[in-house]
């Protein structure tokens, strides 16, 4: 016998021509009831007490990656200061030799519209 699929809300209706949803609509059905995420199991753990019983997980977690930053660990000091700050936006400057590639649009009668050409 077939298992029964999980259910997840009902069908969401979107704009045949845009695909875009029709006004009012909330969008899609969310995740699917009974599913399970790895990141969300681990958020409720770290509420829970640590094994010292004065803190919890998240506490005794952020202490040590704290204390790894003062005792010298580079690459934590490193880590704390991106997730802070964020990492600095990085440039791209290119350049080439290459000139540019003219494309010409060529009518059924061969002839070349003027306002598809363009000089290089």
């Amino acid at each position: 016998m077939a298992e029964e699929p999980i259910k997840n809300g009902e069908q969401t209706d979107r704009d045949i021509t845009t695909g875009k949803f029709i006004k009012g609509n909330k969008g899609g059905p969310g995740r699917p009831e009974g599913s399970i995420s790895l990141t969300t199991e681990i958020k409720k753990r770290l509420l829970l007490l640590s094994p010292d019983q004065k803190r919890t997980a998240l506490e005794w977690l952020a202490d040590n990656i704290i204390q790894d930053a003062l005792d010298s660990n580079n690459k934590m000091r490193q880590m704390i200061w991106n997730y802070l700050d964020g990492l600095p936006k990085q440039s791209l400057e290119i350049e080439s030799d290459w000139k540019p590639i003219q494309i010409n649009i060529v009518k059924k009668d061969d002839t070349i519209s003027p306002e598809t050409t363009e000089s290089v």
